[in-house]
């Protein structure tokens, strides 16, 4: 007979890096090249802090605050990797995993470090805009869902059927797309434990994390510019930079 299924949704994901490969980067970029660095590591609710740790690193580049900055990134680079890999039943991208700091209320008496925690978000829509739609809601660049795709793999897998739906929906075969993932609310989002560790030069993370079949492959929604924004802005979108609820 065969041993029997481990008897939890429960999953446990390991990573370790190497500090010393971020201290390189913080060193050798720069500017609009570093935060476009950073936004493939750290989204939209970890970007206000992030700005601050390259704040600090560029006053004191060689010193020791600098080493303290790519600790932290490091940390939170193994963090975010041991969470994809405990969700073994979802395709996350960094993106979908937030490392945060709970806070601690002001009349609760507290001693010491306050852990961070995983938010993993939900699978999202995509959500579709025409040129115009993208100009007022301000997004970055003018790239079409066929440039998107091509550095995209999960793109790649639902662009014929964006542009089906697309065009059911009365855009003309021929206009170019514009694709941001849906805004999803913070409370929508499931926590998981985490820990992370620094030894010399090595930054490690460990995930546990329940990790449940959830739908994925939900239709699309398009946004005609009516109203509120339906989206999560990326990097370079108008909002991106503002803070968001945790």
């Amino acid at each position: 007979m065969p041993p029997k299924p481990f008897p939890s949704q429960f999953r446990v994901g390991t990573d370790i890096c190497e500090i010393a490969r971020f201290k390189n980067i913080l060193r050798s970029t720069t500017g609009d090249s570093l935060q476009k660095w950073g936004s493939k590591i750290f989204n939209r609710l970890e970007w206000p802090l992030f700005l601050s740790k390259v704040e600090q690193y560029q006053l004191d580049r060689y010193g020791s605050r600098s080493a303290t900055v790519a600790q932290w990134i490091a940390g939170r680079f193994a963090a975010k990797e041991a969470a994809i890999k405990a969700h073994t039943k979802r395709r996350l991208l960094r993106s979908h995993v937030s490392i945060v700091v709970p806070s601690v209320e002001a009349d609760v008496e507290y001693s010491g470090t306050v852990k961070p925690v995983i938010l993993i978000s939900p699978p999202t829509r995509l959500v579709i805009m025409n040129t115009l739609t993208a100009e007022k809601r301000g997004l970055r660049g003018v790239a079409s869902a066929s440039k998107q795709a091509a550095s995209s793999r999960v793109l790649i897998e639902v662009l014929p059927r964006i542009r089906t739906f697309a065009s059911k929906n009365g855009f003309p075969i021929d206009e170019p797309l514009f694709l941001r993932q849906q805004l999803i609310k913070e409370e929508d989002k499931r926590l998981a434990d985490v820990s992370i560790s620094h030894d010399g030069e090595y930054a490690t993370a460990v995930c546990l994390a329940l990790d449940e079949e959830m739908e994925e492959g939900l239709e699309p929604i398009v946004d005609f510019g009516d109203g509120d924004s339906l989206h999560e802005p990326r990097w370079g979108d108008r909002g991106f930079g503002e803070a968001a609820d945790i």
